[in-house]
C-alpha cells in the first residue's frame, strides 16, 4: 500500500504497504472526529487528490466546496434539523423581546432547547412572510392583522414549540423563515410578533452558539376548526395570561367581560325559570352595557329586577332615560360605598363619563379651589341595601367604578356569612392601588379568607358565542357575522402575585419592570369574577357553568 508522506526537506513521498492502497490518513483522522458536513467536503476532496500539488487544484477544491456548502445550505430541512429563535422584527432590536414580561426576562436568541417556545412566523419562495395567529376576539383593532393566517392546527401560535411552528407552517404549504432579509418581510404586518422571538430554520453554524435540538416532525395536531375556546393549548396558567393579557387583542382585555354577565343571567333563567333574579349595577354609566341584558332574547322582564347607581347626573339621566319603559329597571343616583346613609360625597362635573367619588373633607376643599360645578348624592353601603329592599339573594353583582371596587367589596361585609348567602356571584374590575389603598393582592386575600374563588374574566371567538354588541366595538365598527364571543374564565388565586412568571403589564418603562418582590405593585388581569365556595356546592347549574366556562390547560 502507498501511503502519502512529507519528507524532512518537505518534499512528498509515497509509502507502499502490502500492495494495497488504505485511506489517506487526513481522512482516517477526519472520520474518526466527526464534524459538520459543510468542513468534511474540502478535507475529504484533498484526500482523494492527495498526489495533486498543482496550486490550481487547490484553488478548484477551495471554490469546489464554498459551491458544495452553499447548495447544501438551500437543501436544508428544518424537520430533521434544529429550531432558533429571533426577534420578528430585526429593526426592533435584538433587546425588545422582552416587552412587557417578566417571564420573558431570561430568554436569549439563539439556539434552541427542549421545552422553549417561540411564535410563527413562515415564508415562501417567492418572498412572501405571514404571521400565524387570529382575532381571538371582535375587540381587536383590525390593524393588528393585516397580513396574518389564522392556525391551522390546534396550537398556540404566539407560543409555539419547534415542532409545532414547522407543522403549521407546511399545513398552509409554506416553511420557516431561514434568514432575518425574509423574517422582516413580516415587519408590522401583524400578531404583535415583531418584538417576541419567532422561530427560524437554523443552519449548522447554530452549533457554535449553543445545543443542537433534534426533533422528530409529528403529523400535525387536529384541525383548528376543532378547537375548544376554552382550551389553552397545553399552557399553564401564567403562560397563557402572559400571551393573552391586556392587549387590544388578547383574551382578557379591558372591554372582554361584556358577554359573562348576560352568560350568568340566562344560566340561572334557564334553571331557575320560575325565580326572580335580582341584578344589582354599580357604575351603569348611560346605561348601554345593562340596554345589552334587557334586549337579549332569553330576557323576561317579570322575572328581573335590576338595580343601577350612576354618581355622573349626565350619565345617570341617559341611563334613566333610556330604561323608561322597563319598570323593573330602577336607575338610583348614589354613591355605592362602605358607609350607608347620612354621609353625601361630593361630584364634579356633569359628565357622562365616569366621574370621580371625593371623601367629604376632600369634596369642601374641592368646591372652594374649583371653578367646576358639584352636587351631593347619598351614599349606599350594598348590606344595608339588600336589607331595606328585602332582598335574599343578589343573582349577579357588577361593580365597575374606576377604582372605588374594593371600597364598595367592604360595603358588602362578606365577612358575615349572612351577606356571602346574598351576594354568590359577583364581578369588579382590577385596580391597584384602589382607591381605598388596597391592593389588588389585598383584595384577593380577603375574598379567599372569606370563602370565594377567583376567575379572570376573558371573551373567546367562538361559533357558538353571542354577538358582540356594536357599541363595545372599537370605532363602532359592525362585526362579522360569523363573529360571536364566549366567556371564558381562568382561575386564580393570591399566589399570582408572588410568582415571578406572572406577567406584570404596564404603558411604561417603569412600570414594565417593577420590582418583583412588591406584590403590591402587580395586578391580574382587567377583570374578575368572585364566585363563593358555598354557592357552588349548593347551585348545580352554578357548577355547571363554571365547568363550561374555565380554560382547561389541554
Amino acid at each position: 500500500m502507498r501511503e502519502r508522506e512529507e519528507s524532512s526537506d518537505g518534499v512528498s513521498q509515497t509509502a507502499e504497504i502490502g500492495g494495497v492502497f488504505s485511506p489517506p490518513p487526513c481522512l482516517s483522522v477526519k472520520l474518526a472526529r466527526g464534524g459538520s458536513q459543510g468542513a468534511w467536503w474540502p478535507t475529504t476532496l484533498r484526500c482523494f487528490l492527495w498526489e495533486n500539488d498543482n496550486r490550481f487544484m487547490d484553488e478548484l477544491l477551495r471554490v469546489t466546496s464554498k459551491l458544495i456548502s452553499f447548495a447544501m445550505l438551500l437543501h436544508f430541512d428544518p424537520a430533521q434539523g434544529q429550531g432558533c429563535r429571533r426577534v420578528g422584527c430585526s429593526r426592533a432590536g435584538d433587546a425588545a423581546y422582552a416587552q412587557h414580561s417578566l417571564a420573558r426576562a431570561g430568554v436569549l436568541p439563539g439556539c434552541a432547547a427542549d421545552g422553549d417556545r417561540a411564535a410563527i412566523r413562515c415564508c415562501d419562495d417567492a418572498g412572501g412572510c405571514r404571521s400565524i395567529c387570529s382575532r381571538e376576539n371582535a375587540f381587536a383593532l383590525k390593524t393588528h392583522f393585516t397580513s396574518v393566517l389564522p392556525p391551522s392546527t390546534c396550537i398556540e401560535p404566539r407560543f409555539a414549540t419547534y415542532a409545532e411552528a414547522v407543522a403549521e407552517c407546511q399545513a398552509h404549504g409554506l416553511r420557516l423563515c431561514a434568514t432575518s432579509s425574509e423574517l422582516d418581510r413580516c415587519c408590522k404586518t401583524g400578531c404583535q410578533a415583531d418584538k417576541v422571538l419567532v422561530w427560524v430554520a437554523c443552519t449548522t453554524h447554530c452549533s457554535k452558539t449553543g445545543p443542537q435540538v433534534k426533533v422528530e416532525i409529528e403529523p400535525p395536531p387536529e384541525s383548528q376548526q376543532g378547537c375548544s375556546p376554552r382550551s389553552m393549548r397545553g399552557l399553564e396558567a401564567s403562560s397563557f395570561y402572559c400571551l393573552h393579557g391586556h392587549w387590544y387583542h388578547g383574551i382578557f382585555c379591558n372591554r372582554c367581560d361584556i358577554g359573562i354577565q348576560n352568560a350568568v343571567l340566562r344560566a340561572a333563567r334557564e334553571a331557575e325559570p320560575k325565580a326572580l333574579h335580582v341584578v344589582l349595577a354599580m357604575g351603569t354609566n348611560d346605561g348601554s352595557d345593562l340596554e345589552h341584558t334587557t334586549s337579549a332574547s332569553w330576557y323576561k322582564p317579570d322575572h328581573m329586577l335590576i338595580h343601577g347607581f350612576e354618581i355622573g347626573h349626565g350619565a345617570w339621566a341617559k341611563s334613566k332615560a333610556r330604561f323608561e319603559s322597563n319598570p323593573e329597571v330602577h336607575i338610583h343616583r348614589a354613591a355605592v360605598t362602605d358607609v350607608d346613609g347620612g354621609q353625601t360625597m361630593s361630584v364634579g362635573g356633569n359628565s357622562s363619563a365616569h366621574t370621580r367619588v371625593d371623601s367629604t373633607a376632600r369634596s369642601r376643599a374641592h368646591r372652594r379651589n374649583s371653578s367646576t360645578t358639584s352636587t351631593n348624592v347619598p351614599t349606599v353601603a350594598l348590606h344595608a341595601f339588600v336589607r331595606r329592599h328585602k332582598i335574599t339573594q343578589v343573582t349577579y353583582t357588577l361593580i365597575d367604578t374606576e377604582g372605588h371596587e374594593a371600597t364598595i367589596v367592604s360595603g358588602m361585609q362578606l365577612d358575615v356569612p349572612e351577606n356571602r348567602a346574598k351576594f354568590p356571584i359577583f364581578q369588579y374590575e382590577v385596580w391597584s392601588p384602589y382607591a381605598n389603598g388596597w391592593s389588588s393582592r389585598d383584595l384577593v386575600q380577603r375574598l379567599e379568607q372569606w370563602g370565594y374563588r377567583l376567575y379572570s374574566i376573558g371573551s373567546r371567538a367562538s361559533p357558538d358565542g353571542e354577538p358582540v354588541p356594536t357599541y363595545a366595538l372599537p370605532n363602532n365598527t359592525v362585526p362579522r357575522s360569523d363573529e360571536k364571543e364566549a366567556p371564558v374564565l381562568l382561575r386564580f388565586n393570591s399566589s399570582v402575585f408572588t410568582d415571578p412568571k406572572t406577567c406584570v403589564f404596564g404603558v411604561t418603562q417603569a412600570a414594565r419592570k417593577p420590582n418583583p418582590l412588591d406584590p403590591s405593585k402587580k395586578s391580574f388581569g382587567s377583570n374578575t369574577l368572585a364566585v363563593a365556595e358555598s354557592a357552588v356546592e349548593h347551585m348545580p347549574w352554578l357548577k355547571a357553568f363554571l365547568d363550561l366556562h374555565e380554560l382547561r390547560s389541554g
